[in-house]
């Protein structure tokens, strides 16, 4: 067919001498797909892998696991961080440890050294809190200065220091030596003579017969006094101190502040107290005391802080201290 307007000729082919192509490409190609795919499986199955072989993950696993751990970079001028060290719990207790007791430095505190016992945990030092049994410790050691004392207390730490509170003292004394045992004389086969030639046989038969007629106890009265003589008790090695019980501060409302300037004793002042009849008590090292110690160092209108507090009393050389029990902050709620 020949378009004479448009100037090219138009070519029909009829469907009956054509055949369709794409139909038996996609026939060929999806037989060839499913051949690899039947010869992929076949392999696998002829072959199967190794049990004992570990998997991807396993692999990954280990090698994270056997990598050693990068190296830590610190920047140049810092410092490792201060670890701090491991303290007993406040409040526990220390059993009949054998002790000896001596000054801290230039000051007026106590340290209480332990030593080293057989089959018991090795203790550091402790600073002593002052009471009566350290004052009577103080004497003891001063009579005799190779004293040594078994004590038992309690531990109250404060800001990174351990301190003592002692609750039973016992004063371990030096055994006295016992003198030096003379050996007796070895007796001899053959019977000695004296000067005048007389045996020792022949002397002990003149003695036992002048003392046929003679009773055994020449004097009844000095035998009686000599059993009614006291007997003689062996020097004690260890001796206890007597605890004297303290009193008792409960609920009462105090403003924690210096004694004398910061940096020295905190003192407990009491409420409603206008005659002055409860003078000031120094506050020992506790727990407790840590927090009213940072607001006593705050500005001046931070000072007026109360707390209702409960706690022991004790007394060192003339002076009282109280350790602190309980503290709860006293707010105001502005009732009148």
């Amino acid at each position: 067919m020949v378009d004479v307007d448009r100037g090219y000729t138009i070519h029909r082919v009829s469907a009956r001498n054509s055949l369709p192509v794409w139909p038996i490409g996609f026939a060929i190609r999806a037989l060839l797909a499913t051949g690899a795919l039947l010869a992929l499986f076949v392999l696998g199955a002829a072959a199967p892998a190794d049990a004992d072989e570990p998997g991807d993950d396993e692999n990954v696993s280990r090698l994270l696991e056997d990598r050693p751990p990068p190296p830590v970079i610190r920047p140049e001028g810092s410092r490792r961080p201060i670890v701090p060290p491991k303290l007993p719990p406040d409040g526990s207790m220390v059993i009949g440890r054998r002790c000896r007791i001596e000054p801290l430095g230039d000051t007026a505190w106590k340290v209480i050294r332990f030593e080293d016992e057989p089959n018991v945990p090795s203790l550091k030092p402790r600073i002593a809190l002052p009471c009566e049994l350290l004052e009577e410790m103080e004497r003891q050691l001063a009579a005799s200065p190779g004293v040594a004392f078994r004590v038992s207390g309690e531990n109250a730490v404060y800001q990174n220091r351990v301190f003592f509170l002692l609750r039973k003292v016992n004063v371990e004394r030096p055994v006295p030596s016992a003198p030096p045992h003379e050996p007796e004389p070895s007796a001899s086969s053959q019977p000695t003579t004296d000067e005048a030639g007389l045996s020792s046989r022949s002397i002990a038969a003149r003695l036992l017969e002048q003392a046929k007629d003679r009773p055994v106890f020449s004097d009844a009265n000095a035998v009686e006094a000599d059993l009614n003589a006291p007997s003689v008790a062996p020097v004690p090695t260890e001796t206890s101190i007597p605890v004297v019980s303290g009193d008792l501060v409960v609920d009462r409302v105090v403003r924690i502040l210096y004694e004398d300037a910061p940096g020295g004793w905190l003192t407990a002042r009491f409420e409603g107290d206008n005659n002055l009849q409860e003078p000031p008590v120094r506050l020992l090292p506790c727990r407790l005391l840590e927090v009213p110690e940072q607001m006593a160092h705050l500005p001046r209108r931070y000072k007026g802080v109360k707390y209702r507090i409960s706690g022991e009393l004790l007394r060192y050389k003339g002076r009282r201290y109280l350790l602190l029990r309980k503290r709860i902050r006293e707010h105001e709620m502005g009732q009148l």
